[in-house]
């Protein structure tokens, strides 16, 4: 075959960009629901009484019912060594063996499987505006991750804050605006915290 024959047979730049655009499509559709069934998983399986779970829930529901709302941090959790028990403060407590076979259907580590369960979990209960954007798949799974990230541990309603700020720009926020965005509101809401931090 000649090399004017190849190039004839070589797809277009176009076509292959096409494709790209297609393939991108279906993967942020797919990660999407990985989002979705994380939620899913989470939810089907609660610590019952009795027995053990990634449980914040213990550590943050500590001060008198007037000082404190789920999910808001107290001054005995803000203190903490825990990484753990800040990350999962504000959302629902699951079985402590969850995460592994959620990881492992998910070719992951149990470690990721219980990073990736409790990011959807932010975004599902202290992010609702960004989740239901992920829902309508206008914001990538990876994006919307990097929000949850953001406010992990954080106050309620500064969460709520973020939620609402960043909503419209949810599916091209970055980094450094992310952490304007947060630095501002912990700033507005909380001003002695910030300051003291």
């Amino acid at each position: 075959m000649s090399s004017s024959r190849l190039a004839d047979l070589a797809p277009t730049p176009g076509a292959l960009l096409g494709r790209l655009g297609m393939a991108r499509r279906v993967a942020d559709d797919a990660e999407a629901e990985i989002l979705e069934i994380a939620v899913e998983w989470a939810h089907s399986h609660p610590v019952l009484e009795g027995e053990e779970g990634w449980d914040a829930a213990q550590s943050w529901r500590v001060g008198p019912a007037a000082i404190w709302q789920p999910g808001e941090l107290d001054a005995s959790v803000a203190d903490t060594p825990d990484v753990e028990t800040m990350e999962w403060c504000g959302i629902p407590p699951i079985a402590w063996d969850a995460p592994a076979a959620f990881a492992a259907a998910n070719n992951m580590t149990t470690t990721a499987g219980k990073a990736l369960i409790r990011d959807a979990l932010v975004l599902r209960h202290r992010l609702p505006l960004i989740w239901a954007r992920v829902l309508e798949r206008e914001v990538p799974a990876w994006r919307a991750r990097k929000v949850a990230q953001a406010v992990l541990g954080a106050h309620a309603d500064v969460v709520e804050a973020v939620d609402q700020a960043v909503v419209g720009i949810a599916h091209k926020v970055g980094s450094v605006t992310l952490a304007r965005i947060l630095d501002e509101q912990l700033l507005r809401l909380h001003a002695e915290e910030r300051e003291i931090k």
